[in-house]
């Protein structure tokens, strides 16, 4: 029993406190009044000003509590407590002060003049206000004003209205002259001089902004407030909250769009006061909120310009180690990886490799169709070890099988009769992708990536000086998947009038001989990036090929690509082998699904701002382990809004008292 004490002390309490705030309103008394009529003269200045009158008249309900101050908004904030009156029922009312619920406004304090429940009282109230007429933006010989009564909470406020505003001009200026913005006039008449226009409702809502407006001559006024087209734009946009709202959002979501696009998902915890103080100063700030636009805009574009240009960029961070050297003996596809190739390009080199050594034999030209040689099929053989079965059989035939090739080989075994296109080469070449970047560890990635730069410029330079067409197709047999790493390694292949085919094309039948070891593999004395240029050296004098002259039963290389294509013979019309193969990589796009070579680690943005993240979560856990000890006054108000076209901007709302 000791033990529910505290907590039934706790549970009757919040009844209590739960029944004592249920009960309190009812016995307090609210703000409750109808406005029968509301009128609102405005008079035209010489000097831009107005002289705007109200005479209100207010209806307390019965069991209200008293009217006992009145709010009045006022146009902008340039209003001056001097020069305003006001009285109720003609009983003077000097108690006049900035509200505190209207901003811009006044508040009038009724005093011993407070309209009781059920009481009825018309409140008057003049003053003068600076700055409203303005050039107007259509016409250069006119000014223009727009203007709305002040409005009252709609919480407070019951029945209808009936509303009327009118304008006075001055003296010289005829009605035929005056002319309306938007809401059409109810009356037009000459008056003291001038024109009086008049708006008239007769059961409008005083809870709300009526906006009128009127353009008429310059004549007669000293001086009118001039506006840019972006102030009055300004103007209408600070006045308009549902465009802010949507503005708003607009801009947030572009920031974020732009931040996370930029950082690839990371620095969540900058983009929060960043976030904050971009919300801050589009709150306050109208201008600035329009202005952010431009750029928010201009730099999304640009940022996803950018990464559409990188997209190829899809090595993750390596862990390289500065002067750690260079890897040297890696084959052309892992260069093309370091290089950051296209993927289809990099997909490319590794069949033309698999190809060329025999592996694979080519099917079907269109659609493009391999399928791999029959000394290496390991599926539907029972074998336990396909890796080894494949390794022995490239040993047996005098080659060599890279550790990567052999999940496309698995791929191509498991899709065999389908096109490449139609083939999905996704885990494949994230797999080459990761072996590659393991194999760099401790070396230079920079140092490693200038290195194959040049064994690229060295293998252009050797197929260059090779004049004859004996020559030339030896030298470019030797290093064709480096010269296809070339952004324009066409004339290679065309130069003085030869047509280059590559070597599995030429074999007799189409049938695939005993690979040939590769170029990258070749023992010999290392290439350096000082060999360049060294053009007809036989492969034994580099680590990345050896020469290998036509062999018996191949067709001759003055059979034309294109011709060999078509079934056309030595006498088709030369095509480019470089143009093939840009044609077939494109086409190979399809066989690397978006998203499939995604490396952990590998970021989609410009910056990376991981770091951060890691370390205020770091922060804020070793906060948590070292600290593991331890109004008043109702009614009314309401926003002063306007919009403005072309013209004066004014405006005025008042909270119902309080």
């Amino acid at each position: 029993m000791h033990c529910r004490l505290p907590w039934l002390a706790l549970r009757y309490g919040f009844l209590l406190l739960f029944a004592l705030l249920c009960v309190a309103p009812a016995g307090a008394q609210e703000y409750s009044f109808s406005v029968p009529q509301l009128r609102m003269q405005v008079q035209v200045q010489e000097d831009a000003s107005v002289r705007i009158t109200y005479d209100i008249t207010f209806a307390n309900n019965p069991g209200a509590r008293a009217i006992d101050v009145v709010d009045i908004g006022v146009p902008h904030a340039g209003y001056d407590l001097a020069n305003m009156s006001a009285s109720l029922e003609g009983v003077p009312l000097t108690d006049i002060r900035p509200s505190e619920y209207v901003t811009p406004g006044v508040e009038v304090h009724l005093g011993n003049q407070a309209i009781p429940p059920g009481g009825e009282r018309r409140f008057h109230f003049e003053f003068t206000m600076p700055e409203m007429v303005y050039q107007d933006t259509t016409r250069e010989d006119y000014a223009s004003l727009q203007i709305t009564p002040t409005w009252f909470g709609e919480e407070f406020v019951t029945g209808t209205t009936y509303l009327q505003i009118a304008v006075v001009t001055l003296p010289g200026i005829r009605p035929d002259e005056v002319l309306y913005q938007e809401t059409p006039f109810d009356n037009k008449v000459e008056y003291a001089g001038g024109t009086a226009v008049l708006w008239r409702w007769t059961d409008a809502k005083a809870t709300g902004p009526r906006l009128v407006g009127l353009s008429f001559p310059k004549r007669g006024l000293s001086r009118v407030v001039q506006i840019s087209r972006f102030e009055l734009l300004v103007r209408r946009f600070a006045e308009s909250p549902g465009a802010r709202f949507w503005a708003g959002v607009a801009s947030l979501f572009l920031l974020a769009l732009l931040y996370f696009r930029f950082t690839g998902g990371t620095g969540c915890v900058l983009f929060v006061p960043l976030f904050i103080a971009f919300f801050i100063l589009i709150s306050a700030s109208p201008a600035a909120h329009l202005l952010s636009f431009a750029p928010l805009i201009v730099l999304v574009l640009w940022n996803e310009w950018y990464l559409a240009r990188r997209r190829r960029r899809y090595l993750p961070p390596v862990a390289q180690v500065e002067g750690g050297g260079v890897l040297r003996g890696l084959s052309p596809a892992e260069a093309a990886v370091l290089l950051e190739m296209p993927l289809k390009k990099v997909l490319l080199l590794v069949l033309f490799g698999l190809l060329r050594k025999g592996v694979l034999r080519e099917v079907r030209s269109s659609p493009w169709e391999l399928e791999v040689v029959e000394a290496f099929r390991t599926y539907g053989a029972g074998l336990p070890d396909r890796k080894a079965e494949r390794l022995r059989a490239a040993r047996d035939t005098g080659g060599v099988i890279h550790p990567y090739e052999h999940a496309f080989l698995d791929v191509l075994e498991k899709n065999r009769g389908k096109p490449i296109q139609a083939i999905d080469f996704g885990g494949a070449m994230k797999k080459l992708i990761e072996s590659t970047v393991g194999k760099m560890e401790g070396f230079d990635l920079s140092d490693t990536q200038d290195y194959y730069r040049a064994r690229v410029a060295h293998a252009l330079a050797e197929a260059k000086a090779a004049v004859q067409p004996e020559e030339r197709q030896s030298a470019i047999d030797r290093n064709l998947e480096w010269i296809l790493l070339d952004r324009n390694p066409g004339p290679i292949f065309t130069g003085g009038g030869y047509g280059y085919r590559p070597v599995w094309t030429r074999r007799a039948g189409g049938e695939a001989r005993a690979p040939q070891a590769p170029p990258e593999e070749a023992a010999s004395t290392p290439f350096s990036p000082s060999q360049q240029g060294r053009a007809g050296e036989g492969a034994a004098s580099t680590s990345f090929g050896v020469s290998r002259p036509q062999a018996p039963g191949e067709e001759a290389a003055s059979t034309s690509f294109a011709g060999w294509r078509e079934g056309k013979g030595a006498g088709a019309a030369s095509t480019s082998f470089a143009d093939w193969a840009d044609q077939t990589a494109e086409e190979l796009s399809g066989a690397i699904p978006s998203g499939s070579v995604r490396i952990e680690g590998a970021r989609g943005g410009i910056i990376d701002l991981s770091a951060a993240d890691r370390a205020t979560a770091d922060l804020f856990e070793a906060l948590s382990e070292s600290s593991g000890g331890g109004g008043g006054g109702g009614g009314g108000g309401c926003v002063c809004a306007c919009a403005c076209a072309g013209c004066a901007c004014a405006c005025a709302c008042a909270g119902g008292g309080r």
